[in-house]
């Protein structure tokens, strides 16, 4: 359904929406301050008084609903119902004692979770709003005299100080809430097992709509030692493009690492230190935060010296010297090979105990063998590039489509292989199923 345009000339109130939380926030106090006082005057809630909140109930819809007479007993198998219904209640209508514990797929982890938890979850996970969730829990106050917050920040626990952390930078906005915050809120109940902490760290950018320019480049980490834990958020870059500038996005970071090795961090009146063991980025990724030339460039391989020889032909650069020197930290710190680097040196220069060739992997499957060789592959059988092979006509190009269309992939594999008609629109994940799945023998 198309949204509903603005009419001409029609006022929108700026405060509409600070109105109706304060009404809610209202409700929620009045709704409270009767319970206390009908508890301190009854001890217990007479079923027909709550506050009145300009809703007319009369006699024959209380009947309707039940209201009058009713009392609730609890059976041997602590099941609730009322004396009006008791002796005329269906026997198939008591809860079966083994769907007690079924839970709705997704939400099993409620199980050892408390009431509490388990409704800060549900909050979350389901997004629901502020107003959903204060009703819920004033429900929950007034029927069943459970103590809850009054209001979803409070049970959510959203911190309050977010806003002062995101700072501007070039090309947008940053906030770091750096690694030792982020372990500090994982053991926040337990004291840690170990002093030292070795983590992989991942940069990387990402799109927040398809059809729109901004994106969120974040820097995670894991805890080797964690195998269980979570991957952790330690900061998130958000703007129309990637950042500007290396040292914003990064120097933050490397200076907590340095200061969380040297010194260390205090969790729970326990001291452990922490350290990088590695760097994980794909290839454009890893030559801003390393500051050094593309990979597409003649100078531009991160672990030898090899300078590749452009192909006019081609339109590509070939690195055909297997022979070249490797590369090394101390020769990248030096600058030996200055077509190598940027004008602007890296804030990962001055991380300690960090060896910025070796600790840097080299593991991107994605642009080197997926949209890679397996592409240019394709594409040259396609265009008959290749010697021998010659170009594919339309019945045949319809064939090998709908071989796509019928090849039945694996239930992980989300995404579908599409015709040729679209391969120049294929994602990574296609190029790689063609591969695996469905390539030329």
């Amino acid at each position: 359904m198309a949204p509903k345009r603005k009419l001409s000339g029609e006022k929108v109130d700026p405060s509409t929406s600070r109105r109706r939380r304060q009404l809610m926030d209202d409700l929620v106090r009045e709704t409270d301050d009767e319970f206390n006082r009908l508890m301190d005057e009854h001890g217990e809630i007479p079923p027909s008084h709550w506050p009145h909140h300009g809703i007319e109930i009369t006699p024959e819809e209380e009947a309707a609903l039940g209201i009058p007479g009713e009392q609730y007993v609890e059976e041997a198998d602590n099941d609730f119902y009322t004396t009006s219904d008791s002796h005329s209640r269906p026997h198939d209508q008591r809860p079966v004692e083994d769907d007690v514990h079924i839970w709705p797929e997704g939400f099993e982890c409620m199980e050892n979770l408390d009431l509490k938890a388990c409704l800060a979850y549900w909050a979350v996970v389901l997004e629901e709003n502020r107003l959903s969730v204060s009703v819920i829990l004033a429900i929950m106050r007034n029927k069943l005299g459970i103590k809850l917050p009054m209001d979803r920040r409070s049970l959510v626990k959203t911190p309050s100080n977010v806003g002062s952390q995101i700072v501007a930078v070039s090309g947008g906005q940053f906030w770091y809430q750096g690694v030792g915050t982020a372990l500090k809120k994982y053991f926040r109940d337990v004291v840690p097992y170990t002093s030292h902490f070795s983590m992989q760290v991942f940069v990387d950018g990402l799109p927040l709509h398809k059809s729109g320019q901004n994106q969120l480049w974040p820097i995670l980490v894991k805890i080797e030692e964690l195998p269980d834990a979570p991957v952790m958020v330690a900061g998130v870059f958000c703007g129309q493009t990637k950042p500007q500038h290396v040292e914003d996005f990064l120097r933050p970071f490397v200076n907590e690492m340095n200061e969380l090795r040297q010194v260390g961090v205090n969790i729970n009146d326990k001291i452990c230190t922490i350290s990088v063991k590695l760097l994980i980025a794909d290839s454009p990724a890893r030559a801003f935060a390393k500051a050094i030339v593309g990979f597409n460039h003649r100078h531009g391989c991160t672990k030898c010296t090899c300078v590749g020889e452009y192909s006019r032909e081609h339109h590509k650069v070939i690195f055909s010297d297997v022979g070249a020197a490797p590369r090394t930290d101390a020769d990248f710190r030096a600058r030996s090979c200055l077509e190598h680097h940027k004008e602007f040196r890296s804030p990962l220069e001055d991380l300690d105990n960090f060896n910025i060739i070796e600790d840097v992997v080299v593991g991107d499957r994605l642009h080197l063998v997926d949209l890679g060789v397996t592409r240019q592959i394709l594409r040259g059988i396609l265009a008959s590039k290749f010697v021998g092979i010659r170009k594919w006509n339309t019945h045949e190009r319809d064939n090998v489509s709908n071989f796509f269309n019928s090849t039945k992939l694996p239930s992980e594999i989300n995404r579908q292989m599409r015709n040729l008609k679209t391969v120049a629109f294929w994602k990574g994940t296609e190029w790689r199923s063609f591969l695996h799945y469905a390539s030329i023998v």
